[in-house]
Parts: structure tokens; C-alpha cells; sequence
């Protein structure tokens, strides 16, 4: 019996390591953090790639919830924690962007998704999910809507009408414009804005 329960023992810490191994390579190909909960015991844990995208050691980061949620955007924090709870409670998506706090106190955007295993009752007894940096891109919307935004401003107050159409469609106007036209958005360009004497002509060029 020792002998059998020897190898069976080193035949299981062999397979854990294994796993072990895929799962640390499947981490570092993606990019992506992980982490995984068990919610049946209150055991906490973070891949190492999790914490090195917050800019944190492997003995710098906590091993228990608050590790991730004292370091969300208070600005976040409650969307974040309705999501999860949602999903551990009613099993709806949980899928969020939000940003952290990294080791070097900037704040970052990540979008954190996750699914909970759960027992024959329905309770969620495991949480697990994936942690991916959305910084740049997060960054270069926010850029476009203030370029949107300014150029929009701009155009309100120019004296110039500018109206701007896609197949024929009115899809913006500044003010001067549609006060010049007497036109609303949606409608067509040629209909609204042309004399009917010259409509076929201008539908020809156009076709």
C-alpha cells in the first residue's frame, strides 16, 4: 500500500505541475492576468502576470479581494462591484472596464471579465476570469470624443453653415446651416435643397 499511495501521490503532483506549466504559458501568450476565487473557502488567488500588469511583485500584492477592489477608481468602484455581485447572485454577464491604481500610483484601464462555477444548488462556489490592459485604447477614445466634442463646439458657433451628408442624407448640420436651409437632419439633400427644375440633372451627375 505505501508504495502504491507513493506513486499515485507523485503521479498527481506531476499532473498539477503540468497544468501549472500550460496554464503560466496560455497567461504570458495572451497577455492577460488571471485570477481565480474560491468562494466556498475565501482562497484569493492572482496570476503572476495579474499582478506585473499593476506593476507589483508577486510578495506585493495581497492574496484576498481587497487587493483588487482598494485599488479601483472611486469613479468605478460601483459598477464594478454591481457587476460582481450580479454575477455571483443572478449569473448576468460579468464583463467591465475600469480603472487601477498601479504600484506607481497612476491610474490605468483594464476590462475584467469572469465566470462563476457553481454547485447543485446554484450558488456560486468559484469565480474565475481574466484581467487585460485596455489603457491605450481607452485613451484614444477619450481623445477622439474631445476632438469630436471641441470640433463641435466650433462648428456651433461659426458663421459659416456646414452640413454634411452620407448617400443623400442630411447627417449633420450646425446651426447656421439648418437656419440657412430651413432642412432637418435626415432628410435628403437633393429633395430639400435643390430646385425641382434641377433635380434630374444633379441625379445624374450623382448616379
Amino acid at each position: 500500500f505505501p508504495v502504491t499511495i507513493s506513486s499515485e501521490r507523485k503521479r498527481a503532483e506531476q499532473l498539477l505541475r503540468n497544468s501549472e506549466q500550460r496554464l503560466a504559458l496560455s497567461t504570458a501568450g495572451s497577455g492577460d492576468g488571471l485570477w481565480d476565487f474560491q468562494l466556498d473557502s475565501a482562497d484569493y488567488w492572482y496570476s503572476e502576470r495579474f499582478k506585473t500588469l499593476l506593476g507589483f511583485s508577486d510578495e506585493q500584492f495581497g492574496q484576498d479581494l481587497t487587493a483588487w477592489f482598494s485599488r479601483i477608481h472611486p469613479d468605478d468602484y460601483v459598477e464594478v462591484e454591481q457587476s460582481y455581485q450580479a454575477h455571483i447572485h443572478s449569473d448576468t454577464p460579468f464583463d467591465v472596464k475600469h480603472r487601477l491604481r498601479c504600484a506607481d500610483e497612476n491610474w490605468r484601464w483594464f476590462r475584467v471579465r469572469g465566470q462563476a462555477l457553481r454547485n447543485a444548488q446554484g450558488q456560486a462556489i468559484r469565480f474565475a476570469g481574466s484581467l487585460t490592459d485596455i489603457n491605450e485604447v481607452m485613451l484614444m477614445q477619450q481623445l477622439v470624443v474631445a476632438e469630436r466634442e471641441q470640433l463641435q463646439t466650433i462648428l456651433d458657433v461659426s458663421p459659416i453653415g456646414v452640413g454634411f451628408s452620407v448617400d443623400g442624407i442630411l447627417c449633420f448640420a450646425n446651426p447656421q446651416f439648418l437656419q440657412m436651409s430651413r432642412g432637418k437632419l435626415g432628410e435628403s439633400m437633393i429633395d430639400v435643397y435643390v430646385d425641382p427644375a434641377d433635380r434630374p440633372k444633379i441625379l445624374s451627375l450623382v448616379e
